[in-house]
Parts: structure tokens; sequence; C-alpha cells
């Protein structure tokens, strides 16, 4: 319905321009006519994008207020950065900032000719963002509705400009839809790359994927520990572990961990710098750490690294997965794992007891 009430206005306009006959009160209905069809078709996307609204409200609210619950508090893996920063960082990556430019020439040229039209076309973000803002949790997919009323912003600041390069021109037309295209394209190429890559990197194996291959050919059937991110989540229907018996730990930091994991023979530990670095930085208490109880008595026998040779990035909010930042740096997706073998477990789990 938006999509049939857009062109239908400008229509309109077209017809009142050329004749000149429009009344004041024909042009008054027809603006509440848009405006209702706007809103119809606002109502009939929401309903058919999101069902739940009509037929559970109460389940709706429910999610609402424990959003709002969760919301109160980062997770362990968020930059200390201000939420409105991370909002600006996300819509910069994943936009590009050739599209962000447009969408201001598109809001200033909506300014210049209707504020409430621009008001209109922002409303959605500024709700989204006056709502988001004085939550303190962060994921990059809280963005997302931002991108719609950016992206018709854009649309209209290509169409503005196509207008001024085409001005004077002996077929204006012809010039305008010519540099359209050439802006649209402009503007589109960082969202193509990034595209392009993000696909190359989804179908390249996983580092976790390499780890798991790794256990499955150890013949000995190996007790292994693994934080987190270090092995695939396991869902239901899951493939089990095949020739070596695995224990998921949330982290090694702890030392008494490490140590009660040796008590139980355990001879692989498996790192993932995603948790590793998180803990680190968080943690407070002094003394060793399981890490480095590991870094001593132990030995890396493998490491599985996401990135190029010489190359690396710094751990964000939305790299748990195909990695959304500094996408140069990534030759695979993944944490960087590194497996560690102790040389002595029966040492170390004595170490632990007498502490």
């Amino acid at each position: 319905l938006l999509a049939a009430a857009l062109p239908s206005r400008a229509l309109a306009r077209r017809c009142d321009d050329a004749d000149g006959r429009g009344s004041r009160t024909d042009d008054l209905v027809r603006r509440a006519s848009l405006g209702a069809l706007t809103v119809m078709g606002f109502v009939l996307g929401a309903v058919l994008g999101a069902p739940e609204i009509v037929t559970s409200p109460t389940a709706i609210m429910a999610g609402v207020v424990e959003q709002a619950r969760i919301g109160a508090s980062r997770w362990n893996g968020q930059s200390e950065a201000p939420v409105w920063r991370l909002y600006a960082e996300t819509v910069w990556y994943g936009l590009g900032w050739p599209v962000l430019a447009l969408a201001g020439v598109g809001a200033v040229v909506l300014a210049q000719r209707s504020p409430w039209m621009l008001l209109a076309q922002l409303a959605v973000p500024l709700v989204c963002l006056a709502v988001m803002l004085r939550q303190e949790l962060f994921f990059g997919r809280f963005a997302l509705p931002l991108l719609p009323s950016l992206a018709l912003l854009g649309g209209v600041g290509v169409v503005a400009l196509a207008r001024i390069g085409a001005h004077g021109s002996r077929s204006p037309v012809v010039a305008a839809a010519a540099l359209s295209l050439v802006v649209l394209l402009s503007a589109l190429v960082p969202a193509i790359m990034t595209t392009a890559r993000h696909n190359q990197l989804a179908t390249t194996p996983d580092t976790r994927l390499l780890a798991l291959q790794w256990l499955r050919e150890r013949p000995d059937s190996p007790r292994v520990a693994t934080e987190t991110y270090g092995q695939p989540i396991v869902w239901e229907g899951s493939q089990a572990p095949r020739g070596y018996r695995l224990q998921r730990i949330g982290s090694f930091v702890d030392p008494a961990t490490v140590s009660r994991l040796a008590c139980d023979d355990t001879r692989y530990f498996l790192v993932a710098n995603l948790t590793a670095e998180r803990e680190l930085a968080r943690r407070t208490r002094p003394g060793p750490t399981g890490y480095d109880i590991l870094a001593r008595d132990g030995r890396i026998v493998e490491t599985f690294d996401p990135f190029w040779p010489g190359m690396a990035a710094p751990a964000h909010t939305d790299n748990t997965g195909i990695p959304f930042w500094y996408l140069d740096a990534y030759a695979r997706p993944g944490p960087k794992i590194v497996v560690y073998e102790l040389k002595d477990e029966a040492a170390v789990c004595a170490q632990g007891r007498g502490r």
C-alpha cells in the first residue's frame, strides 16, 4: 500500500501543477487520503511481518517488559563505548558512508520542501532511539530499525543530485536517469563489497570446525575441556562427539577450574580468545589465573587462527559468529582457538589440592 501511495501522490501533484485548478479542499482531502493510506500500509506491514501482535498481544507485552529488564545492563563482551556511539558505528559499517551522505542530502531536501515530511520519515528511527538509547545492552541487530528510513532518505538524495546534475541538459530525463544510476552504484559499492566478503567467509570453514576435526583425529579418546566458544554450539539433534570426551566450561580464568579438570584426567584445553580476553579484562582478583597455569604447565599443540598472517583485530560486540567488523583482517570466521596439552595432569591436580 505504501509503495502504491507514493507514486499516486506524485501523480496528483503533477496534475495539480499542470492545470492549476486543484482547490484547497481537494488538496486537503488528497493529503488526508495519502496519510490514511500510509498508516494502513504501516499497520498491514506490521501485522504481516509479526502476526503475533494480533494473535498473542499478551506475550508480546511480556516480551517487551522482559527486554526492558535485560536491557538495563551490558553483556560481558560489550564494548565500554557509549551506546549512542555503538549505534553510530553499526550504521556506518552497515550502510557505508556514501549512503549516509546521500541520506543527509535527502534530509536537507525534504526539510526544504516540508519539515513535516521529514519528521514523518524520521518518526520510526527517532522513537526507536528514544527508547533504545536509554538501555545499556547493545547488539548490532538493534540498529536494524534505523536502516529503512535512512535508505529512503538516501534515495531522495540520489534523485536530488541527479536533478542538479541534469539541469540545463538537452535531455534532462535521460541525463537524470543516467546520473541516478551512477550515484546509486557508487553509493552501493561498499555494501556490495561487504556482502561479497561476508559470503566468502560464510563458505569458509570456521575455526571451531577445524578444531572439531582435529579432535576427531586423536587416536586415544582423550578427555577435552573447551571454553564456550571453543567448539560449535550444541543444539538438539547435533552430532555427538566422536573419538574424544568433551566437557564445556564457561572459562578457564579460575585456577581451581583448571586444577579440577586436571584431576579428572583432562588432557586438552581449548582456549578461545573471545572468552579469555573478556575474562582477563574483567578479573580484579590478584594472583595467577587458570590461563597462567596452562601456559606454565602445558604446551601449545595446535592453534586455529581466523586472521590472515601478521594481522589481528580487536574483539567486538558481534564477533561470536561470522565477523561484521574489521573484515579485511579475517581469513575465516570464528575465534582464535589455542589447544593446550598438560605435560603432567597429576602434578597440576596435586598443586591445586595443595593451594
